[in-house]
C-alpha cells in the first residue's frame, strides 16, 4: 500500500535532549490518525519537523511515496501540508477575513471574496464571528475558532491539528469532528494532537502514543480504552477522583456578586461562593462566563451591580484592588495575559511579589527569590531543565503550573481559574486537580471556569451553567450531570 505519509525514523535533538526518538509512522490517505502523549512527550517537536519549522536530524519524510526534505513552512505547504498550531498566530490588527486569508494567493485586503469566502468557511464550522472584527478583539476561544478556519482554507493533502478544541465547547467540538470527518473523505489525512483522550479515541481511525520522545504504541483505536492510552503515556496509572464531598465546607460568604450587567454581555448576574469550596462555570464559549470572571478581577468596568467581599461592599475597578482584595486569577491564555515568556523561570515565578524580597532602594535579594523560587518548584512539582531557563522552554503544563505558583505565592484568599488544564496533558490535569483541591483544604475558595463538563464535575461542589450573558442553573453537582449541564446551556 502506497501511505500518503510515511514517517521514517525521524529524529529531532536540541541541546541535551532528544526530542523525538526515531519515529516511524504510516498514514494512509484520508485517515484521521490522533497523536497523543503528555506535554514533552515530542508531538509537537515531530509534527514541527514535519510541517518545516525544524529540520530532522535524522530519517526521511515520504509523501505519497515521494521523499521530501523541506527548507522551511513555506515550502511544506506547497508540499501540501498544512499545520494549526495550538497556540494562536493570528496578526492582531488585522480583521478576521484578513487573517483567514493571509499568505495566498487570493488575498486581498477585506475585498467582497475573502469576506464572502471567511463567511462561508465560518458558517461550514458553525462557527458565529463577525469577519470584519480585528483578531486583537476576539476571545481566546474564537480566535482558535479563526485558527481552525485558516487551516480549512488551505488547499491541503495533509492537514496537522494540535489541540483544536481545547478553548471549543462540546457543541462545537462535535461541529469540528463532523468537518474533519467530512474533510478526510475528500481524501485529506489529518493528524489531530489531542490531550482529550475521548476525542481521540472517537474521531480516529488509529492512534499514535509518544512518550519521553519515542513512540510506544501505534494501534486502531477500536482496540484501545481511555485507562489503555493513560498507561500507555504515562507508564502509570492515573487516578483523578474528587477527593472532596461535593458539599461546601461552611455557610461562610467570602464573595457575593449582586445584579452585575455590562452592556449586553452580562445580564443582571447574582452568586455567592462560599469559604472552601469550588464553584465551577459552565456554559457555552461567548456565554460570557470569562467576561464575569474579569469584572470580579477589575479588568472590565461594569455601572451596574455591587460586588461584596467577606461581607463588605468593594468597588474593584482594577487587579490591583482586587488582589489588595485577596481575589488571584488565572486568566485561560496563560502565554499572552500571565507568562512573561522571554524572561526565565526565577522572575515569572517571583515577579508578583518583588516587593517582599526587595531592600528600600528596590533592588532585589537574589538569595531569597532563588530561595522562594526553589521552594514554589518543589511544591508544585514543576519540571525545569534550570531555574535561569527562559519559561518558554517549559512543557504547557509546567508553564501552568508556574503561573498556579506565582498566583497561590501572592496567598489570595478567592482564586479565579479561567480553563485551568487548557492544553494541558493528563498527567498535570492530574496535578493541577490535587493543587485546587488542597488550596481548598487551606481555606481558599475557588472559580473554575472550564468548557470540559467532566472537569467541571469532577472538582466543583456545584456548578453555575450561563446562557448569552444570564446564569440559568445553580445546583449541587451531586444533582446534576453533563447532559442536565448541556441541555441548560443549549435550551
Amino acid at each position: 500500500m502506497e501511505y500518503r505519509l510515511n514517517l521514517e525514523n525521524i529524529t529531532k535533538t536540541f541541546p541535551g535532549v532528544v526530542a523525538v526518538n526515531k519515529a516511524n509512522i504510516k498514514i494512509k490517505k484520508g485517515e484521521v490518525h490522533a497523536l497523543v502523549g503528555e506535554n514533552g512527550s515530542g508531538k509537537s517537536t515531530l509534527c514541527m519537523t514535519l510541517s518545516g519549522v525544524y529540520r530532522p536530524d535524522d530519517g526521511n519524510i515520504y509523501i505519497d511515496g515521494e521523499r521530501k526534505n523541506f527548507s522551511d513552512p513555506r515550502n511544506a505547504q506547497e508540499n501540501g501540508i498544512s499545520m494549526m498550531y495550538q497556540e494562536s498566530n493570528l496578526v492582531p490588527e488585522l480583521t478576521v477575513a484578513e487573517n483567514i486569508f493571509l499568505g495566498q494567493g487570493e488575498f486581498i485586503s477585506n475585498s467582497s471574496t475573502t469576506i464572502k469566502k471567511s463567511k462561508e468557511i465560518l458558517n461550514k464550522l458553525n462557527f458565529e464571528i463577525d469577519v470584519l472584527l480585528k483578531a486583537k478583539n476576539l476571545s481566546g476561544a474564537q480566535m482558535q475558532m479563526v485558527e481552525i478556519a485558516k487551516a480549512m482554507n488551505k488547499k491541503a493533502k495533509i492537514m496537522i491539528m494540535d489541540e483544536p478544541t481545547a478553548a471549543l465547547s462540546s457543541k462545537e467540538s462535535k461541529n469540528l469532528h463532523s468537518v474533519i470527518r467530512d474533510i478526510a473523505k475528500t481524501g485529506v489525512s489529518v493528524i489531530y494532537i489531542s490531550h482529550a483522550l475521548d476525542e481521540a479515541l472517537e474521531i480516529a481511525e488509529n492512534i499514535t502514543v509518544l512518550r519521553d520522545g519515542s513512540i510506544t504504541a501505534c494501534k486502531q483505536s477500536k482496540d484501545l480504552n481511555k485507562n489503555q492510552l493513560v498507561q500507555l503515556m504515562v507508564g502509570r496509572e492515573i487516578n483523578d477522583k474528587n477527593a472532596l464531598s461535593h458539599e461546601r465546607f461552611n455557610n461562610e460568604e467570602v464573595l457575593k456578586v449582586e445584579n452585575i450587567s455590562l452592556n449586553q454581555v452580562l445580564k443582571n448576574i447574582n452568586f455567592s461562593l462560599y469559604k472552601g469550596e469550588i464553584l465551577g462555570f459552565a456554559g457555552l464559549v461567548g456565554s460570557g462566563r470569562s467576561e464575569l470572571a474579569n469584572v470580579i478581577y477589575g479588568l472590565e468596568k461594569t455601572k451596574s451591580g455591587n460586588i461584596y467581599v467577606n461581607g463588605k461592599k468593594t468597588k474593584i475597578n482594577s487587579p490591583h484592588k482586587a488582589i489588595k482584595n485577596g481575589i488571584a486569577y488565572l486568566s485561560e491564555n496563560r502565554k499572552e495575559d500571565g507568562l512573561f515568556l522571554q524572561l526565565d523561570i526565577l522572575v515569572n515565578l517571583t515577579i508578583s511579589t518583588l516587593a517582599k524580597i526587595c531592600n528600600f532602594i528596590g533592588i532585589v535579594n537574589i538569595k531569597n527569590q532563588i530561595n522562594i523560587s526553589n521552594d514554589l518548584i518543589k511544591k508544585f512539582e514543576i519540571v525545569i531543565p534550570n531555574i535561569k531557563s527562559k519559561i518558554q522552554t517549559l512543557s504547557g503544563g509546567n508553564q501552568q503550573k508556574a503561573l498556579i505558583a506565582r498566583i497561590v505565592n501572592i496567598n489570595p484568599n478567592i482564586i479565579i481559574f479561567d480553563e485551568p488544564t487548557k492544553g494541558v496533558d493528563v498527567g498535570s490535569i492530574e496535578s493541577i486537580h490535587n493543587i485546587i483541591r488542597e488550596l481548598v483544604k487551606q481555606g481558599k475558595s475557588i472559580i473554575v471556569i472550564s468548557s470540559y463538563l467532566p472537569e467541571i464535575l469532577s472538582i466543583s461542589s456545584r456548578v453555575i451553567v450561563m446562557k448569552n450573558g444570564s446564569i440559568v442553573e445553580n445546583v449541587s453537582t451531586k444533582d446534576t450531570s453533563q447532559e442536565k449541564i448541556m441541555a441548560s446551556a443549549l435550551n
